[in-house]
């Protein structure tokens, strides 16, 4: 395993060596991009249609009750998938491109289940505008 050295200089002029594992750095990475994920998952509940935040489905674009359906959808998803990143993160330090690929990996199946869900939503008539 590869370590980077870091200096740390005191008043008293006495220098003290930090170690950082690189692994921890990717794992700080990851805990970054997990938070903003949430963030702009919670900020896609208050905008309406828009493909900055979300993939424009053609039924969640022609129906804003399915539009929003899906933005609560994604919002709990991507907080409980954010949680598991976090999780694997922090444990699987060892490996970060495992991590970064369990991640991908998540976060489109994620996408896959909101699109099949707001698929059959929209079909149902209570959704129906």
């Amino acid at each position: 395993m590869e370590l980077v050295e870091c200096e740390i200089v005191r008043l008293s002029e006495k220098k003290e060596v930090l170690i950082i594992e690189p692994n921890t750095v990717a794992a700080v990475a990851m805990t970054i991009i997990v938070v903003l994920q949430v963030l702009l998952a919670a900020l896609s509940l208050k905008v309406g249609p828009n493909a900055l935040l979300d993939f424009l489905r053609p039924w969640t674009v022609k129906n804003l009750k399915i539009w929003r359906v899906s933005q609560q959808i994604r919002f709990i998803t991507t907080v409980t998938i954010s949680i598991g990143i976090l999780v694997m993160a922090w444990t699987i330090k060892n490996n970060p491109l495992l991590i970064i690929l369990l991640g991908a990996a998540m976060m489109v199946t994620n996408s896959i289940f909101i699109s099949i869900e707001t698929y059959v939503l929209s079909k149902k008539d209570e959704y129906k505008e």
